[in-house]
């Protein structure tokens, strides 16, 4: 994807460098105040609030109109289809393409295994006689006091799975959708109409794509019957309308491909109020 002109800032609703310095000092002049109350110190007291309340004015002013000043910058991505021609340019919102990317918020938790004592390969016979030989009593050898015997209590793989706030993964989507864009791999196509329902068509098309491995297709609407039946004998390549569009889905894929009629769909979710 071709962007042709990004500008950046501090986002709408974050805090600058300088304005949490500022805010920080007017903090501690008010703990002061209050220390001073509880000290019984009124005179101290009186002078630290009217430090406080004046401090606190000029920030007001200062800082009123800096987030208006510094909102997110839109992007213009040039529109093509499967045979690359051109079909014009989209205007992309800053505010779901181009947000700071944040790893805390995107990320995934490996699976671990360790084989239980019905899992380790080995034979099932009592090693000895239960009596008689002076050595403690054993039924196998696949104990975990053995070597190469199983292990307790360890790890097995299971859900990591925990329940997020509707702004956070609102916030996940739109950072994995600004990596992408940020990484040239976001594709705006016109529509994903294709002449039939032939594999081999789809197969050249992504061969004309630089650097492709995975490629996730995004449509609007329902997925068009000859589109589905072209790409469901490839592995690499997936079809999902924009309603079931999620962080990993697009972090399974290094490329992804949506249309103009996603996009605005998407954007529509990203600025409806969130329902309490």
């Amino acid at each position: 994807m071709n962007v042709f002109w990004v500008a950046d800032g501090t986002p709408e609703g974050m805090i600058a460098p300088d304005q949490k310095k500022a805010f920080r000092e007017a903090a501690i002049v008010f703990v002061g105040a209050v220390l001073s109350v509880i000290g019984d110190n009124l005179v101290d007291a009186y002078l630290h609030m009217w430090v406080a309340k004046n401090l606190w004015d000029a920030l007001k002013e200062k800082f009123s109109g800096i987030n208006a000043g510094r909102q997110y910058e839109d992007l213009v991505a040039r529109v093509t289809n499967f045979h690359n021609e051109d079909k014009g340019f989209m205007v992309l919102d800053g505010d779901v393409f181009d947000v700071p990317i944040r790893k805390d918020i995107v990320h995934r938790v490996g699976t671990h295994s360790t084989k239980t004592i019905s899992e380790v390969s080995g034979t099932g016979r009592k090693p000895y006689k239960q009596k008689g030989t002076g050595r403690a009593r054993h039924g196998t050898l696949r104990g975990c006091q053995f070597r190469g015997g199983a292990t307790m209590h360890g790890p097995k793989p299971r859900s990591h799975a925990f329940k997020l706030q509707k702004k956070v993964r609102r916030l996940g989507l739109k950072i994995a959708l600004s990596a992408r864009t940020a990484e040239g791999k976001l594709c705006i196509f016109e529509d994903l109409e294709v002449p039939s329902h032939k594999t081999k068509n789809i197969v050249q098309y992504i061969k004309q794509m630089d650097d492709t491995k995975k490629i996730l297709l995004v449509d609007g609407g329902d997925i068009d019957k000859k589109l589905k039946l072209a790409t469901q004998n490839l592995h690499y390549v997936n079809v999902i309308p924009s309603i079931g569009l999620n962080v990993y889905s697009i972090l399974q894929h290094d490329t992804l491909v949506m249309t103009r009629d996603a996009i605005n769909r998407i954007v529509e979710r990203m600025h409806t109020p969130i329902s309490r």
